[in-house]
């Protein structure tokens, strides 16, 4: 039986945003202050994270069913592990920098910086059309709603274990969508997981944002 893995769309797009506006948050700090460096840089280095824990569990689920399953299209995945790979390395540049931007609010160090965000952010736009447009169908061609359920855990299990933050993750994804979007998107994750969002995900949300962005 076939899954429908609509999720991976809201997904991206919440990153999308993140990493599209994180430019202006550095270019919006400054010279010297640390505090507000450290503000911008906290939120990068979360959005970094989970980033990569999204990452590890295609390639620890998606990536792998795909290949037993559908040898025809291994060039497909190649280039998505691949995709990956370059990411890392890209985004460990990101991250040293970012640390040491937000230790110093130095404004040489964040002309440095810009230009690397710029050049994450595209990376991942291009993986994420890619994935998109080849990726996405095989999924919900080749994978099971079991497997696609044990894919979506990943996520639970990053709210549960990063209670405030996961709750803030999740308004993330789901800032803008349709009602209906988001009554589709929580009908498909663990009962703790939902029923946390709706009590507190936007109180969070909106503490978070005022916090990184400056407004509710």
């Amino acid at each position: 039986m076939p899954c429908d893995p609509f999720e991976m769309k809201l997904v991206h797009r919440g990153f999308r945003r993140e990493f599209h506006n994180t430019a202006d948050l550095v270019r919006g700090v400054s010279r010297g202050d640390v505090q507000r460096a450290a503000v911008v840089g906290e939120h990068i280095e979360f959005m970094m994270t989970v980033l990569h824990h999204h990452r590890l569990a295609e390639d620890g689920v998606v990536w792998p069913r795909l290949s037993a399953r559908v040898p025809s299209r291994a060039a497909e995945i190649k280039r998505m592990e691949d995709a990956h790979r370059a990411i890392d390395e890209t985004g460990d540049r990101l991250r040293s920098t970012v640390v040491q931007w937000a230790q110093t609010g130095d404004s040489w160090r964040a002309g440095q910086l810009l230009p690397l965000i710029e050049d994450f952010s595209r990376r991942i736009d291009e993986h994420f059309d890619d994935e998109e447009s080849k990726v996405v169908p095989l999924i919900a061609e080749y994978l099971s709603p079991k497997e696609w359920r044990k894919f979506l855990a990943h996520g639970s299990a990053f709210v549960r274990a990063h209670p405030r933050r996961g709750l803030a993750l999740g308004a993330i994804v789901l800032d803008g969508e349709p009602v209906e979007s988001k009554e589709r998107f929580l009908g498909n994750v663990p009962l703790f997981a939902r029923a946390a969002y709706k009590m507190f995900g936007e109180r969070v949300y909106a503490g978070y944002r005022t916090q990184v962005y400056g407004s509710a």
